[in-house]
């Protein structure tokens, strides 16, 4: 993970088998659980996180592992910032966005508020939206998911910080100042970045 050091090994054991969601998937929805505007209670997102797991008899010490980990989480963003997958750790970007999306889905009117996002995390999950025609980014669709590893973890972060009513670097002195590809260019010429200054 870029900038996290947190422990999930417990959580391979705990999620093991095709029922819940996979570590990595764990991380996102935490990480997005921390970022939607309104707070998610732990009665709506474990049986998000824990699918059809069976916890057996004794569900205590899954239940304690999995909030000690959200707990640090909501630590480690406060105090170091956002984190995700290195790009170049495709399965691991692959589950942590769908995590991620898990979230999403159980608050719609935020899914409509951050559509850009949304479409970044679906095309990380699946590609093959990228075939869809309807579609248009302008550039090789390998090329532009290498794009969007790159950008995932700022992406994320200034979604993070405006949600907690914070302007981005607010938080952190080292925030990224990279503009979107997709943005307007801030010269002020009215194109996309990626087509004026962003081309060079």
């Amino acid at each position: 993970m870029q900038g996290a050091e947190l422990n999930i090994d417990p959580l391979a054991e705990i999620l093991d088998g095709d029922e819940a969601m996979s570590p990595e998937a764990v991380l996102g929805a935490f990480v997005a659980l921390y970022s939607v505007p309104e707070v998610v209670p732990p009665s709506v997102w474990l049986p998000v996180v824990l699918g059809e797991k069976d916890l057996g008899d004794n569900p205590g010490p899954a239940i304690t592992a999995l909030m000690d980990l959200y707990n640090n989480i909501g630590d480690r963003l406060e105090s170091k910032g956002m984190f995700c997958p290195p790009p170049d750790e495709h399965d691991s970007i692959r589950d942590f966005c769908a995590g991620y999306i898990e979230i999403l889905g159980l608050e719609q009117e935020w899914v409509e508020q951050e559509a850009e996002l949304a479409f970044i995390l679906m095309s990380l999950v699946d590609p093959s939206v990228l075939d869809d025609p309807e579609v248009s980014i302008d550039i090789d669709p390998d090329q532009w998911l290498d794009y969007a590893r790159e950008d995932l973890l700022a992406v994320l972060e200034e979604i993070y910080l405006r949600n907690r009513g914070q302007a981005p670097g607010q938080a952190r002195p080292a925030q990224s100042t990279k503009v979107n590809r997709n943005a307007p260019c801030p010269c002020g010429s009215g194109r996309k970045y990626k087509k004026c200054c962003g081309a060079s």
